[in-house]
């Protein structure tokens, strides 16, 4: 009886010897791994919807530059030394796509004569000085068109100061009948023996 009690008391102390895992570890690290994963999965969707837009973006972006028309107006050499009004009027096109229909017209704020009166019109640029003139039928990309202001056929047009703008009339897209418009303000000044056109703001 002694030998087997004491075999009883042995395995009973061993039993409460032996380690016994928590049970809320198991616990912890099943809820923790589902959690990483849909953090994971989430960083996943983020980044790859930030490089769509990126793409998409940058695809708009081109595009945009490629079909937007990019038209530059600017005086050329004068034709005529003493008066400025016949100095050419260059249309440049750098765009990427062909203009169509351009049409050149020309709006006055103010004309100044030597020693005279000012000439002031209706509205700033509201109303234009001539009716518009067709420059060009296509004017390519890298080509360019030049075109004479409608003042230079004017009765002695001395003109000491003079504030002008060139109107622009084209079709930027072959396949849309949409005119684009745009303004192109210049003050010619004179100093000495020498005139000069100068490039304004439209807003100034």
């Amino acid at each position: 009886m002694t030998n087997s009690k004491q075999r009883r008391k042995n395995k009973n102390a061993a039993i409460k010897r032996s380690p016994v895992p928590p049970a809320s570890e198991g616990t912890k690290d099943q809820g923790v791994k589902p959690r990483r994963s849909l953090v994971k999965s989430l960083l996943r969707k983020v980044r790859s919807f930030a490089w769509d837009g990126l793409a998409f973006l940058g695809a708009f972006c081109t595009i945009w530059i490629a079909v937007w028309p990019h038209v530059y107006v600017y005086p050329s050499i004068d034709l005529d030394p003493n008066n400025p009004m016949f100095t050419p009027f260059v249309v440049r096109n750098e765009g990427y796509l062909a203009i169509r229909d351009v049409k050149f017209s020309c709006a006055v704020k103010y004309l100044t004569r030597p020693g005279g009166p000012t000439v002031l019109a209706l509205g700033e640029y509201e109303n234009s000085f001539s009716d518009p003139k067709q420059v060009s039928r296509v004017i390519a990309p890298g080509e360019e068109a030049s075109e004479l202001l409608p003042l230079s056929g004017m009765k002695d047009n001395q003109w000491q100061n003079a504030d002008i703008a060139v109107r622009l009339r084209f079709r930027p897209w072959r396949w849309l009948p949409y005119e684009w418009k745009e303004l192109h303000r210049f003050e010619v000044k004179r100093k000495g023996d020498c005139w000069h056109w100068l490039p304004q703001p439209i807003n100034k």
